[in-house]
């Protein structure tokens, strides 16, 4: 089974429109919806960590008591938007072989395998972005500088959403991160992080 995962409408119609999907389950945690052929799903949470988190969080417990679900059989896909802080890319698909949430702390990493497309450093903010010097103002504000240093000499472009590190986190408390991916595509570009 093939699990996309969606935090916003526009991100999810490619997903729905190319499968042929039909919406199976829509419970205040997260909207379901299924490939009329083959073993493809779509899980739409709603924006922001908290609620990616709790979304997948309640439909891995569907699947676990209500479906029986073994696990050993998924892939889970996060595919969404996100921002870019690297002035070089303001455009293109990346997979996050790295995932930090600035709220918590944690890091994640997502083995690529045979990934299709060019590598990416997520990082996850609990803020939505609400102008361009926003994501450069809260990565000021970090208490590690080390790790923000580590970022900005990376030879990886460096990717900003509000969702990635929550959805792979709660995932990987039931999933081997070798079966979850995140897959962003640049929708903004903040520019160069802060000096």
């Amino acid at each position: 089974m093939i699990c996309y995962i969606t935090a916003i409408a526009p991100e999810a119609v490619a997903v729905i429109d190319f499968f042929s999907m039909k919406k199976t389950k829509d419970t205040s945690f997260y909207k379901e919806y299924k490939a009329q052929e083959g073993d493809v799903s779509l899980l739409f949470t709603g924006a922001g960590p908290l609620s990616a988190a709790a979304s997948v969080s309640a439909y891995l417990a569907h699947l676990e008591s209500e479906d029986g679900a073994d696990f050993s059989s998924f892939v889970f896909i996060n595919l969404g938007c996100c921002a870019s802080l690297t002035p070089s890319f303001y455009e293109g698909a990346f997979f996050c072989s790295l995932l930090h949430d600035l709220s918590s702390g944690a890091t994640l990493y997502p083995d690529p395998g045979e990934a299709p497309f060019s590598e990416a450093i997520l990082l996850t903010s609990a803020r939505p972005a609400v102008s361009p010097t926003f994501f450069c103002d809260l990565l000021k504000e970090s208490p590690d500088k080390t790790l923000l240093s580590a970022y900005r000499k990376s030879a990886l472009p460096l990717l900003l959403d509000m969702e990635g590190a929550a959805i792979l986190s709660t995932l990987a408390k039931r999933i081997p991160l070798a079966q979850c991916l995140c897959v962003k595509v640049i929708s903004d570009a903040y520019g160069a992080l802060p000096s």
